[in-house]
Protein backbone atom coordinates (compact mmCIF):
# COMPACT_ATOMS: atom_id res chain seq x y z
CA UNK A 1 0.00 0.00 0.00
CA UNK A 2 1.11 3.67 -0.83
CA UNK A 3 2.18 5.55 1.93
CA UNK A 4 -0.37 7.85 3.51
CA UNK A 5 0.99 11.21 1.76
CA UNK A 6 1.73 9.89 -1.76
CA UNK A 7 -0.75 11.39 -4.34
CA UNK A 8 -2.17 9.71 -7.39
CA UNK A 9 -1.42 11.68 -10.59
CA UNK A 10 -1.88 12.32 -14.15
CA UNK A 11 1.81 11.62 -15.17
CA UNK A 12 1.20 8.51 -17.26
CA UNK A 13 -0.98 5.56 -17.75
CA UNK A 14 -1.75 2.88 -15.12
CA UNK A 15 0.29 -0.46 -14.55
CA UNK A 16 -2.56 -2.50 -16.68
CA UNK A 17 -4.20 0.61 -17.97
CA UNK A 18 -7.39 -0.19 -15.95
CA UNK A 19 -7.66 3.30 -14.36
CA UNK A 20 -8.37 6.23 -16.34
CA UNK A 21 -6.40 9.18 -14.64
CA UNK A 22 -8.25 11.79 -15.86
CA UNK A 23 -9.48 14.11 -12.65
CA UNK A 24 -7.84 12.51 -10.11
CA UNK A 25 -4.51 14.10 -10.33
CA UNK A 26 -3.92 15.46 -6.62
CA UNK A 27 -5.73 13.08 -4.52
CA UNK A 28 -4.21 11.99 -1.50
CA UNK A 29 -4.70 8.47 -0.30
CA UNK A 30 -7.51 9.41 1.98
CA UNK A 31 -9.45 11.68 -0.20
CA UNK A 32 -12.88 10.26 -1.34
CA UNK A 33 -14.10 10.50 -4.76
CA UNK A 34 -16.69 9.18 -6.70
CA UNK A 35 -15.72 6.46 -9.52
CA UNK A 36 -17.59 4.75 -11.98
CA UNK A 37 -16.53 0.53 -12.42
CA UNK A 38 -16.58 -1.86 -14.37
CA UNK A 39 -16.15 -5.50 -14.08
CA UNK A 40 -16.12 -8.89 -16.11
CA UNK A 41 -18.57 -10.45 -14.03
CA UNK A 42 -22.00 -9.97 -13.06
CA UNK A 43 -22.53 -8.72 -10.07
CA UNK A 44 -19.33 -8.66 -8.99
CA UNK A 45 -18.88 -6.07 -5.45
CA UNK A 46 -14.63 -6.46 -5.34
CA UNK A 47 -14.12 -6.81 -1.48
CA UNK A 48 -13.88 -3.15 0.20
CA UNK A 49 -16.01 -1.31 -1.76
CA UNK A 50 -19.21 0.25 -1.64
CA UNK A 51 -21.64 0.61 -4.17
CA UNK A 52 -22.85 3.77 -4.68
CA UNK A 53 -25.53 3.01 -7.81
CA UNK A 54 -25.70 -0.34 -9.95
CA UNK A 55 -25.74 0.95 -13.65
CA UNK A 56 -26.01 -2.47 -15.00
CA UNK A 57 -25.03 -6.11 -14.40
CA UNK A 58 -21.20 -5.05 -14.85
CA UNK A 59 -21.30 -1.38 -13.97
CA UNK A 60 -21.59 0.83 -10.85
CA UNK A 61 -20.07 3.88 -8.52
CA UNK A 62 -18.70 3.89 -5.89
CA UNK A 63 -16.83 5.91 -3.35
CA UNK A 64 -12.84 5.13 -4.07
CA UNK A 65 -9.91 6.59 -2.57
CA UNK A 66 -6.50 6.98 -4.53
CA UNK A 67 -5.12 4.17 -1.60
CA UNK A 68 -7.76 1.65 -3.16
CA UNK A 69 -6.72 1.85 -6.62
CA UNK A 70 -3.74 -0.44 -6.52
CA UNK A 71 -6.22 -2.96 -5.22
CA UNK A 72 -8.89 -2.47 -7.34
CA UNK A 73 -6.10 -2.55 -10.30
CA UNK A 74 -4.83 -5.60 -9.22
CA UNK A 75 -8.62 -7.25 -9.08
CA UNK A 76 -8.61 -9.94 -12.46
CA UNK A 77 -12.61 -8.97 -12.63
CA UNK A 78 -12.35 -5.15 -12.62
CA UNK A 79 -12.26 -4.54 -16.22
CA UNK A 80 -11.58 -0.59 -15.59
CA UNK A 81 -12.33 2.67 -13.36
CA UNK A 82 -12.92 6.23 -13.84
CA UNK A 83 -13.63 9.42 -12.11
CA UNK A 84 -17.27 10.15 -12.21
CA UNK A 85 -17.02 13.51 -13.18
CA UNK A 86 -20.22 16.21 -12.42
CA UNK A 87 -22.25 17.58 -15.76
CA UNK A 88 -22.85 20.78 -16.04
CA UNK A 89 -26.50 21.40 -16.82
CA UNK A 90 -27.42 21.60 -20.50
CA UNK A 91 -28.46 24.78 -21.90
CA UNK A 92 -32.19 25.33 -23.20
CA UNK A 93 -30.83 28.40 -25.08
CA UNK A 94 -32.54 32.12 -25.77
CA UNK A 95 -36.32 32.18 -24.34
Amino acid sequence: MAPKSSKLTDEGPSKTGKVESRGTGGLHDDAPFAAIVKVRQPGYVPKGIVVRAQLGPTLFTADLTAGSLAQLEADPQVDSIAPAERLAPLSRGPK
